[in-house]
């Protein structure tokens, strides 16, 4: 009776034991695990949400600088062009009539002759 009880109490005790530490570690373990997954959620969440925000904000700031940008080098880029344009469509026809005054006549006579010449020749 005294060994049975003995053995009763020692095996009872182990298998409690053991059964303790098993049921300690899966729970730690698992607890563990979801903490892990959950901060891993949480964490990237966060991360995904904050990028979002920065390049929203970057974008946002970028297309408004270019706006501005645009906004005063557009009219500038017009303005340099009417004026290029003011001071070189007129020196263009100016420098084309200057040519003409010259040429014209100059064509005029040369085929004048050419004509004197070649009539007097078959006359």
């Amino acid at each position: 009776w005294t060994v049975g009880q003995l053995h009763h109490w020692t095996v009872g005790q182990l298998h409690l034991w053991t059964v303790g530490q098993l049921h300690h570690w899966t729970v730690g373990q698992l607890h563990l695990w979801t903490l892990g997954q959950l901060h891993h959620w949480t964490v990237g969440q966060l991360h995904l949400w904050t990028v979002g925000q920065l390049h929203h904000w970057s974008v946002s700031l970028h297309l408004w600088t270019v706006g501005q940008f645009h906004r005063w080098t557009v009219p500038l880029h017009l303005w340099t062009v009417g004026q290029l344009h003011h001071w070189t469509v007129p020196r263009h026809f100016l420098n084309v009539g200057q040519l003409h005054r010259w040429t014209v006549p100059l064509h005029l006579w040369t085929v004048g002759q050419l004509h004197h010449w070649t009539v007097g020749q078959l006359h």
